[in-house]
């Protein structure tokens, strides 16, 4: 899947602005030097990642209808 990500990076034009940072055993480091945490899921039970990145300070961008994620960002307070 990284690959296929990659070329799609590529074909958009975009290698400047997204980055594929593969995988990390210091999560909380990553949430501090980012400046916002996105959720693309349609459906999610609890999301755990985005309420991670929301403690660490970051604003949540996510679906407006995706439960749990519209119980946890607050429109336009916390997020988008």
């Amino acid at each position: 899947y990284t690959r296929e990500l990659q070329k799609l990076i590529e074909s958009k034009n975009l290698g400047d602005k997204v980055t594929l940072c593969g995988n990390t055993n210091d999560v909380l480091s990553k949430y501090i030097n980012a400046d916002i945490i996105v959720l693309p899921s349609a459906y999610e039970g609890f999301p755990l990642a985005l309420s991670e990145g929301m403690s660490a300070g970051l604003p949540g961008v996510g679906f407006r209808k995706c439960m749990g994620v519209n119980e946890i960002i607050e429109d336009g307070r916390t997020g988008y």
